[in-house]
């Protein structure tokens, strides 16, 4: 199993991937998603109050996945980063 994890810096920009996500899981079942709340959070500007885990199936997937939400998804200002890690 590999995860993939997008940083996500503000409420804002939480709500926004949040409802994207949701939006992804009515038309795919086995999109699964978890937004947890960063436990190492001190406030700075690089930092992530919040992150996205995905489940993906390899790696490649990942990557692909967190290219996608990168590119894609639109938060303004802000930039999104993902990082993938293996199980």
């Amino acid at each position: 199993m590999t995860k993939l994890y997008i940083c996500l810096k503000t409420d804002r920009i939480k709500t926004i991937v949040e409802q994207v996500c949701k939006d992804i899981f009515v038309i795919d079942r086995t999109f699964n998603f978890t937004i947890f709340k960063n436990r190492r959070f001190r406030g700075g500007e690089k930092d992530c109050q919040f992150i996205l885990s995905i489940a993906c199936t390899d790696k490649d997937t990942a990557h692909r996945k967190g290219m996608w939400f990168v590119k894609k998804v639109d938060v303004g200002e802000d930039t999104l980063y993902y990082w993938v890690k293996d199980k």
